[in-house]
């Protein structure tokens, strides 16, 4: 697969899952274009140093632009379906302030999709959508870029890994049971930014890439799980100061969270030894 080929896949199912996303049926349909979005983000970093400098970087600021208006939607989409599913656990008794509390969280939602609406109406994601399709047929390469064979990738693209896995695997085995929830986050990201460049390493490098970037997936997850946990814990603490009523309920969501953040510690300590093997790695060397 060539750099153009991946770049048309990613444009393609972004592309696919617009009309969902605008839908809101499939809350997975948000989930699927802001993967996409990311992806093409990502492709434009790993790739820099052989695309157009000005030309790769504007694409991934408004890419960044696009990702944050959708992104919004879809962490509210995430934390709804979450907090139902624990509100459904608890007493008849906390009903109350159960429904007001998920009325809080479904204007909150329902004023992010009218935002996030009018950003994929507008003449700017318009804008953004061609420049993409074309990015996808004729990316624009820096003056000095010179054709590279597909021998010379496959011995290029496993550098490009290791760099961002060296930078994961100090982070992670720096996490103790007294690490704070920002040290876990960072390796978080850390994990999102290895993963992508093994999946762009894949395009030459298969089967050896997709095993590593399956690992590193797992770990960014159970890390994802984690930071969703710590943001919805922020966001009933501050819903339960606007709207006393909710305080209890939301103070029994807030031990659950915390006890799911535990859960999830123990969980990447786990997927990490996983990843961490020495036999997932041998292509990098």
């Amino acid at each position: 697969m060539t750099l153009s080929q991946r770049l048309a896949r990613s444009v393609s199912e972004l592309i696919s899952f617009e009309a969902g996303s605008k839908s809101g049926v499939d809350t997975e349909d948000l989930h699927h274009f802001r993967v996409a979005t990311r992806r093409l983000r990502s492709d434009l970093q790993i790739f820099h140093s052989v695309l157009d400098p000005s030309w790769a970087s504007n694409l991934r600021n408004e890419l960044k632009w696009l990702g944050t208006e959708v992104g919004v939607v879809r962490d509210l989409d995430v934390r709804q379906a979450g907090l139902v599913n624990r509100l459904n656990m608890l007493c008849e008794a906390d009903g109350a302030g159960a429904n007001r509390l998920l009325t809080l969280l479904s204007k909150e939602r329902s004023a992010a999709r009218i935002q996030m609406l009018r950003a994929l109406e507008g003449e700017r994601y318009r804008t953004l959508v061609n420049t993409l399709q074309g990015a996808a047929t004729h990316p624009i390469f820096s003056a000095e870029t010179k054709p590279v064979t597909e021998r010379q990738a496959a011995r290029l693209l496993p550098s490009l890994v290791k760099k961002p896995w060296k930078k994961l695997r100090a982070a992670a085995r720096s996490i103790t049971h007294d690490s704070t929830d920002e040290d876990v986050h960072a390796v978080r990201k850390l994990a999102k930014r290895c993963r992508y460049c093994a999946d762009a390493a894949a395009m030459v490098c298969r089967p050896d890439a997709v095993h590593f970037a399956r690992a590193i997936k797992e770990v960014q997850a159970v890390l994802g799980n984690y930071h969703d946990t710590v943001i919805t814990e922020l966001w009933l603490r501050r819903a339960a100061q606007s709207t006393p009523s909710i305080g209890l309920v939301a103070g029994l969501l807030i031990a659950g969270q915390r006890n799911e953040r535990a859960a999830l510690r123990r969980q990447f300590a786990s997927v990490w030894r996983q990843a961490n093997r020495p036999s997932l790695r041998a292509w990098l060397s």
